[in-house]
């Protein structure tokens, strides 16, 4: 099992859809509150869940364990309505970087 922690650079005001693949359990948190929740044992499956964000920096929390078979973990969002893409890296801040 391992535990991501850092930061989400939330580019505009708006409502954001997020969707989790992972093979097996994960689940995503925002601020403290679980956005997606893709817990169990199973193959490469995706989850989904919305988000309402200001603009800025966002405490973000991915947890994700593998039994056996095989692995994968991938997060995606949009704003909600459009097509979801990957988080891009300059989104992402680790926690020693802190918010800016």
């Amino acid at each position: 099992a391992v535990r991501l922690d850092g930061f989400i650079l939330v580019p505009e005001d708006g409502l954001y859809a997020f969707e989790l693949l992972s093979d097996d359990g994960s689940r995503l948190a925002i601020s403290g509150r679980v956005v997606v929740d893709n817990d169990g044992l199973h193959a490469a499956e995706s989850r989904s869940g919305v988000a309402a964000l200001e603009r800025g920096m966002h405490p973000i929390a991915i947890e994700w364990f593998n039994r056996t078979g095989g692995k994968a973990l991938a997060l995606r969002w949009s704003l909600a309505g459009a097509e979801l893409r990957p988080v891009a890296p300059a989104s992402l801040f680790r926690v020693a970087d802190g918010p800016h």
